[in-house]
């Protein structure tokens, strides 16, 4: 991904940009502080981050190939795709088993840290600051 910041004419200089890339040409693009490659990032996590709706320019999009610029709030963008997996709703079976593993989990932590505190109540510890080890 190459940025372009909206405070230097940043939909021009992005468009020449595209041009350069598709010459075979080097650009020169701003620094993005969020970086340059999103990788296994959520549609989610892209509109979070980009402002909303940003990732709805990625749907349908052919693959291994540079597309822009695209607005987003900060500037434009010039963006190669080269992989994009739908997501997906899990079967409610799935997630319930899941649940009942954490919960079960948490519980057994929780029991433990009982058992640990009721031993802890028990017991008195002092320091001797004579003693030299």
């Amino acid at each position: 991904m190459y940025f372009f910041s909206s405070e230097n004419d940043s939909y021009q200089r992005a468009i020449n940009s595209y041009d350069d890339i598709t010459n075979g040409e080097n650009v020169r693009s701003d620094p993005f502080l969020l970086g340059k490659n999103f990788i296994d990032v959520s549609s989610r996590e892209i509109d979070s981050d980009f402002g909303s709706n940003f990732s709805s320019y990625f749907k349908d999009i052919e693959l291994n190939k540079w597309h822009g610029p695209y607005k987003s709030a900060f500037g434009h963008h010039i963006i190669f795709v080269s992989q994009f997996d739908e997501g997906y709703y899990p079967e409610i079976s799935t997630v319930l088993q899941r649940v009942e593993v954490d919960y079960v989990l948490n519980q057994k932590d929780i029991q433990l840290e009982n058992y640990l505190n009721e031993i802890r109540s028990k017991y008195k510890i002092y320091i001797n600051p004579d003693l030299k080890i």
